[in-house]
């Protein structure tokens, strides 16, 4: 399989296993009524819901330029992941409003034995659940790393499903701090500490994306890798001067000045520029690459 088409199959694997999670704690939460586990529901509803969104915005951000995008379809995926992160913090907040109500009201849950127990052994499951999702997105990631393909949609999803490993195994120590204790009222309480942590998560997210947005440039150790590749082509190649390069969703795009000898044809010299461009496209697939050639003198 392509690296180009490992987000979306791990996208759409996700997204089932999300849907499953969010009914068992859908279950959990009209049992217990706890606001640990709604917490976990949300995040879960929220995460199987991405997932499928995602996969769709991944899809399209792979097209090929057109006439109303030439510069491709990569701001789609872009869209997408601020879109995405916002959402995230909005039920972050939500959650914080609905547990910070519970406490000022003094509105306090308890939960029988059974009730508890069901909660926390899906609060356990789902924490594994999470981190073996995590495990499968670090993994398949990095393969797409290895191909020099990224994927921000892959990102934001993996930001997730670590919190999610985090949070559902906080939730579920809370949960057994609460019955032990029987101090019923810090369920509100782990409610606005994993409000907090699902706001956490978005940052991120929101990071990344932003940088895209105000075209931060790519990492040095990839522009590094641009100009070895560029440098290695020909004898005749000089050196590489003016290097911009930056992410927009999934593309890559690189300008530069390829530095040649000054006695060269032209049309020579255009050969040894689009050899270039061929040999930086092998590496990374997903670039668009513009050379300025420049004599050497």
């Amino acid at each position: 399989m392509s690296e180009t088409k490992i987000a979306q199959r791990t996208l759409l694997l996700a997204a089932g296993l999300s849907i499953f999670l969010a009914l068992l704690k859908l279950g959990a939460y009209l049992l217990t009524g706890s606001a640990i586990v709604l917490a976990s529901f949300l995040d879960s509803l929220f995460d199987s819901l991405t997932s499928l969104i995602n996969r769709f915005i991944n899809k399209k951000s792979l097209e090929e330029a057109d006439k109303e995008h030439p510069f491709g379809h990569g701001g789609f995926e872009v869209v997408g992941s601020l879109i995405q992160g916002l959402l995230l913090v909005f039920l972050a907040l939500s959650l914080l409003r609905e547990s910070l109500h519970k406490l000022w009201a003094e509105h306090v849950v308890v939960l029988d034995g059974f009730s508890s127990l069901v909660a926390i052994g899906v609060l356990v499951f789902s924490a594994l659940a999470g981190w073996a999702i995590h495990l499968y997105f670090t993994r398949q990631e990095r393969k797409m790393r290895r191909g020099n393909v990224r994927s921000l949609s892959l990102l934001a999803d993996q930001a997730h499903y670590s919190g999610d490993a985090i949070t559902n195994g906080v939730s579920a120590l809370g949960l057994v701090i609460i019955y032990v204790s029987e101090w019923w009222a810090l369920d509100a309480v782990f409610g606005c500490v994993a409000a907090l942590m699902l706001g956490w998560v978005a940052f991120p997210i929101l990071r990344k994306t932003i940088d895209d947005i105000v075209h931060s440039e790519a990492p040095r150790e990839l522009q590094q890798g641009i100009v070895e590749v560029a440098s290695e082509v020909d004898t005749k190649i000089r050196g590489v001067r003016r290097l911009r390069s930056r992410h927009f969703g999934p593309s890559l795009f690189v300008d530069f000045h390829l530095l040649v000898d000054g006695n060269l044809l032209l049309r020579e010299a255009h050969a040894i520029s689009a050899k270039v461009s061929a040999a930086i496209k092998a590496t990374y697939p997903l670039a668009d690459v513009i050379i300025h050639l420049d004599p050497a003198d």
